[in-house]
């Protein structure tokens, strides 16, 4: 989900409001040494050899200064930093709890204490939206404002939570809480419902505190960070809101990650607590960064290397698996300090084998940025023309960028309008006449809060408009869009998108789609293709080859009904021979595609039994693992559908789950020149009916170990069938059960390759497969960051996606997160990087019926209820509304895209899938179903250099000796 970040900065004539951002971006963490005294921080630079990127620090808000154990106060430990060059980042914790003494608010703490006040800190905040404390406030801003070579991170209310920020009752908290819950009621379930709560005080306080250092005292070297206790209702309850929250932080110790502390365990047998995975995933869907404030080992395991390297492994994974942007550790002796028997020597020097350990998980060569880290440059801002009603989307650029676009505006036109909306961040919209706009100079700048802005000229004059859009706070995820109309009674002309680019090889077939182009007041009547070789051709879907290798431009011609015109234009590359081979295990070696067919026994065999038919490169099924050693049948599942006994003997027994007769064994020795491609299932249910509760943590921790290891037997039976196993399939698929446990994915995927391969499994390449569904980000209300989930580059042979709808699909109503190209092509941008190749691991024709030729509606939470709102259709229009774009996609990326699975099934014949569609429509998807269609897709598959098909030399092609 793509939230704005709203900042409302009211400027006066001499005055700029300014803000900061100091994320370094995906993949690298901020590395800072924190709540140690001078003389520890100094020791671990001289114990390391590294410099810290900063300092942690922590100030008495009611003091108005920045303390620091025991060294003086008013950031005389800051300044030494600043002093020697060892940080430029500032961590403080403004602390509204810890000595609400000095506030002369009393206690509320310890009920037989000194000034016993049970709503302490509640009545601390009622002041501080008062403008009691505003003297304070301004003291560090003067504070900052004085070190301007520094860059502040100041968490406002520290470690916040629901029973000391938002309570206002009488009784001492824990009495009342403990007498809510004696009476039945849940006090954090719905705060807003009991009346001694109230968390809008804290959520005032921090934003009165935020919004005074900003934008009243103008602190421009400063993020804002909101830092709640590890609990998910404390972390959504007390959220301020996005105007003023540029960081999320939570405290990581033991607990955290699930390791014991002096007798307690908060999660034994996980990676991470359930309620702190929750939490950070809540921070994640509104786009903010996230912070590990404080993070140190704990007793026991500080008392031992093995301890301490434990916590520290868990502590990395934990940044690698939330991408955590910014980790302050706590490198100190606590003990000496006064600290309970529950703290530990944190300091990693104190020990050799911590220390070489730190140094290589943790120092330089690492994701973690030091003190002299050179960090890598922001992308470039994006720049160019608009066209009239054509959004463009997606644009980032950092704190301070411009990015210009222009838009030609012809004679007669009326009301251009500009629009600016969406992302994260906070952007400016400005708009002037043949010249770039500036701060000082243009003809129109809303003044509006957020990214939403529009600027409209009723009588716009003909010529170049110039869009500028200030990045005022960095942003990301923006839109905007120039439209005009042209005066009544004249035609608006259409509108051409070309699509591409275009890459292929010197003879291939290559598939050119117009079916973006629009009309917005008729209907474009042709399409004139100039392939930009001499040749011509038509039609909205038209395909041409090249007969030479080089660079191409096509250019597109569409007119409408009024004779109006538009072009557009598209590069094509060719080259002479075969892109290359990925390197991938298993991927074709001379750069070809394969193309597999699935999912079922029955529509496998229909499709090869089809007249022209191709020999599939590779065959469908699907296992379940946790029953692979079920020879029973218990459940109505004997093995799992893997088709191979406890006895390591073929079972030749068929499992139908209501989506056709399924077994592995069979798939594997029944289609000779074929490969196999299985998914299997390893979730504890299914949207919402659990089948096998806990038994992912059992499959991550070795208590599966005997299914994996029938696994490798089955694997070992059909040493010359290649295979590519799908581990946990759609893992951020919201209908698959415990993957949303995602450090518990990654270990029980792990765990399966660890086994396999220590098996001696040389025939199975690891396929690592993303949902890519715009219908699951839909329902979620979201787009999630799939490298939450990936198990490391070691673990990972292929990335997969799925692909069902057309590639700019929207539902009628309500938007999505992402369409079905979008989030392709985050999954193909996150393979390219690691240098993997893309499986299409499902794909089908979604909604369509082959056989009647028809369209319907997929699901009421997409596009209407299931299998509602027919359309009748020609072949060629079926054929050309979802085959020609998703081949299209294929070619353009056929650099990383090195295998498809397409499910040939009549899906409305089978149980899960057929009348009345729990599962959503799905339709008739057999391509032989229609003459027409068969022979287009025999000669896509024949005619098409792209194309690995299958045959005796399918183990050659594909590098399985």
């Amino acid at each position: 989900m793509k939230l704005t970040t709203f900042l409302l900065c009211f400027t006066a004539l001499w005055s700029v409001c300014l803000g900061a951002s100091f994320d370094p971006g995906p993949g690298k963490t901020r590395l800072i040494v924190g709540q140690t005294f001078q003389n520890e921080y100094a020791d671990y630079v001289e114990g390391t050899g590294l410099v810290p990127q900063g300092s942690s620090h922590y100030a008495t808000f009611y003091l108005g200064r920045i303390e620091q154990g025991d060294d003086d106060p008013n950031s005389a430990f800051l300044d030494w930093v600043r002093t020697n060059q060892l940080g430029e980042h500032a961590l403080v914790a403004l602390s509204f709890k810890d000595n609400t003494f000095a506030g002369g608010y009393g206690q509320m703490t310890n009920n037989t204490g000194d000034q016993f006040n049970p709503d302490a800190i509640w009545e601390a905040m009622q002041d501080i939206n008062a403008g009691r404390w505003d003297n304070q406030i301004d003291a560090f801003a003067d504070l900052m404002k004085a070190r301007p070579d520094t860059k502040f991170y100041l968490r406002v209310g520290y470690e916040v939570s629901l029973l000391l920020f938002a309570y206002q009752g009488n009784e001492y908290v824990v009495d009342w809480l403990n007498r809510m819950a004696n009476s039945g009621v849940n006090v954090f379930e719905n705060p807003d419902t009991i009346a001694d709560l109230d968390r809008q005080a804290y959520i005032n306080a921090y934003n009165y505190v935020a919004n005074r250092l900003r934008n009243v005292n103008g602190v421009s070297n400063l993020d804002f960070v909101y830092h709640p206790v590890r609990g998910f209702n404390d972390t959504r309850w007390l959220y301020p809101g996005d105007q003023f929250v540029d960081w999320v932080a939570f405290s990581v110790f033991n607990n955290d990650v699930c390791i014991e502390v002096n007798g307690t365990f908060n999660c034994q047998g996980q990676s991470v607590d359930p309620n702190l995975d929750q939490s950070v995933q809540f921070a994640r869907q509104r786009g903010k960064p996230i912070m590990v404030a404080e993070a140190a080992v704990q007793a026991p395991a500080a008392q031992s290397e093995s301890g301490f390297i434990d916590y520290l492994n868990r502590l990395d994974q934990f940044v690698k698996t939330y991408d955590v942007r910014f980790l302050a550790y706590i490198n100190s002796n606590w003990p000496v300090h006064g600290w309970g028997p529950e703290w530990g020597d944190s300091r990693v020097e104190a020990r050799n084998g911590v220390l070489q350990h730190w140094l290589q998980t943790f120092g330089n060569g690492t994701r973690y940025l030091h003190g002299d880290s050179t960090e890598p440059p922001p992308p470039p801002p994006q720049n160019g023309e608009l066209r009239n009603g054509v959004p463009v989307s997606g644009l980032a650029a950092k704190g301070g960028e411009w990015l210009e676009f222009f838009i030609d505006v012809p004679q007669n036109a009326e009301n251009l309008t500009v629009t600016m909306s969406g992302g994260n961040g906070d952007a400016d919209l400005y708009t002037r006449f043949n010249q770039s706009p500036n701060q000082s100079e243009y003809a129109c700048r809303p003044y509006s809060a957020g990214n939403n802005e529009t600027c409209r000229e009723a009588n716009p004059t003909a010529g170049r408009w110039m869009v500028g859009i200030h990045a005022y706070r960095a942003f990301s995820g923006l839109t905007v869009t120039a439209t005009y109309t042209t005066a009544q009674g004249e035609n608006q002309p259409p509108v051409a998108e070309a699509g591409g680019p275009y890459n292929g090889q010197v003879n291939q077939n290559i598939s050119f789609s117009a079916n973006g182009s629009t009309d917005a007041d008729g209907t474009i009547t042709a399409y004139r293709w100039d392939f930009g070789d001499g040749q011509t051709g038509s039609g909205a879907n038209t395909n041409h080859r090249y007969a030479a290798a080089g660079t191409y431009r096509v250019t597109l011609t569409v007119t409408d009904n009024e004779g109006a015109t538009d072009q557009d234009r598209a590069e094509v590359r060719i080259s002479d021979q075969p892109s290359p081979g990925t390197g991938t295990f298993l991927a074709p070696v001379d750069g070809r595609t394969m193309m597999i067919i699935g999912q079922d026994l029955l529509s496998v065999s229909q499709y090869i039994n089809a007249p022209g038919i191709p020999t599939p490169a590779g065959i469908t099924t699907y296992v379940a693992l946790y029953e692979v050693l079920n020879d029973s049948g218990a459940n109505g599942v004997v093995n799992g559908a893997l088709g191979f006994n406890s006895n390591n003997q073929p079972n030749g027994i068929d499992i139908d789950w209501g989506g056709g007769p399924l077994n592995a064994f069979s798939a594997a020795v029944g289609f000779p020149g074929s490969t196999l491609q299985i998914g299997l299932n390893i979730a504890e249910g299914n949207n919402g009916n659990i089948w096998c509760g806990g038994c992912l943590n059992q499959l991550a921790n070795g208590g599966r170990d005997a299914e994996i290891n029938h696994l490798a037997n089955f694997f070992l039976a059909i040493p010359d069938t290649a295979v590519y196993l799908r581990i946990g399939y759609e893992f951020d698929g919201l209908w698959n059960n415990g993957y949303e446990n995602r450090g518990t994915y990654i270990a029980a995927y792990r765990r399966i390759v660890d086994v396999l391969r220590a098996r001696g499994v040389d025939n199975v390449a690891y396929v690592w497969q993303s949902s890519a569904s715009p219908i699951d980000d839909k329902i979620e209300g979201f787009f999630e960051n799939i490298g939450d989930w990936y198990p490391g580059d070691n673990y990972v042979d292929w990335v997969g996606l799925s692909w069902f709808l057309l590639p700019e699909e929207q539902p009628p109503v309500g938007g999505s997160a992402a369409t079905q190209r979008q989030l392709a092509d985050d999954v193909l941008a996150f393979a390219r990087a690691r240098g993997k190749a893309v499986m299409i691991a499902e794909s089908t024709a979604q909604g369509h019926d082959l056989s009647n030729l028809t369209n319907r509606h997929i699901s009421s939470v997409w596009d209407g209820p299931a299998g509602g709102g027919q359309q009748n259709l020609s072949a060629d229009a079926l054929w050309n509304q979802w085959f020609v774009p998703f081949f299209a996609y294929i070619y353009s990326n056929q650099d990383v895209i090195k295998a498809v699975s397409y499910i040939n099934a009549d899906w409305d014949a089978q149980g899960s899938w057929g009348p009345p569609y729990p599962e959503g429509y799905w339709g008739d998807t057999r391509v032989q179903a229609n003459t027409t269609i068969r022979q287009r897709w025999i000669n896509e598959l024949t005619s098409n250099a792209v194309w690995l098909n299958g045959g005796n030399s399918i183990n050659q092609d594909i590098g399985l000796d």
